[in-house]
């Protein structure tokens, strides 16, 4: 993870080791500039205890120096090696320091609720430092759908609540068994039963309720569904919408 800003870290560390001025060749303060907006996204909260002081230090003296267009020298010019030397070790100690960011009380212990933890974990740690967007609206689509059927299927109560609503989905006039309802039927029904308020429902646009459309390039080009940065972050903080309102009002 983050193989592209250990690389030019050690570039940099490369550079500044010559006896020429650090910005011969190339752009340096381009390359610095860089990695300061790598390490910009970072919160040192999501690395293990004991770099997140020194994280910080780093990403404060890295943002600070990103915006100086002169070349570092003497002093500076060290503390920038010694920062960019620790750097990949410390890059390497993201995502173990605050487990998964956050708790799914509500979801009864068992395996569903692991995966749901896991896939979560990921999402945070894995995938939006390295802003593979695709993934992002893909994996919270499914964790998405992992908390729905926990609390729709796994409650018997509320499985029968869930199979005698009109909103389960039909083929040939047959409601369809819930082990063929995909995300869009589950967040109707949960919405039908009042599972979900209906305002919280109205935030699942297209681009999280046809998440697995996204797995597939062709149907991606067919529904001309663009699957960027801020598509990301609207099925991301839908997700984390519907999971603090379960907090407040555990279902």
């Amino acid at each position: 993870m983050f193989q592209h800003v250990k690389d030019n870290a050690a570039e940099l560390v490369r550079r500044m080791g010559g006896h020429k001025a650090v910005d011969d060749e190339y752009d340096f303060t381009d390359l610095l500039r860089g990695v300061a907006d790598e390490v910009a996204v970072l919160d040192p909260q999501g690395f293990a205890p004991e770099v997140r002081a020194e994280f910080a230090t780093i990403k404060a003296l890295i943002s600070r120096r990103a915006g100086v267009t002169v070349a570092p020298t003497g002093r500076e010019r060290r503390f920038l090696t010694r920062a960019f030397i620790r750097l990949p070790a410390i890059l390497d100690q993201y995502g173990f320091g605050t487990g998964i960011q956050r708790q799914f009380p509500w979801m009864r212990a068992g395996k569903l609720r692991e995966i749901v933890e896991r896939d979560y974990h990921e999402l945070t740690f894995m995938l939006i430092p390295n802003r593979a967007w695709k993934s992002v609206v893909i994996l919270s689509g499914s964790i998405l759908e992992g908390i729905l059927v926990e609390l729709l299927i796994n409650d018997p109560a509320r499985l029968q609540a869930a199979e005698r609503s009109p909103r389960v989905p039909t083929d040939k006039g047959t409601k369809k068994p819930h082990e063929k309802w995909v995300l869009f039927n589950l967040v109707e029904i949960a919405t039908d039963i009042g599972l979900v308020s209906a305002a919280r429902a109205n935030t699942f646009d297209q681009v999280l309720r046809d998440y697995r459309n996204f797995v597939h390039p062709r149907k991606e080009v067919k529904e001309k569904h663009e699957c960027g940065e801020p598509e990301a972050f609207m099925a991301k903080g839908a997700l984390d919408a519907l999971c603090r309102e379960f907090d407040r009002n555990p279902p």
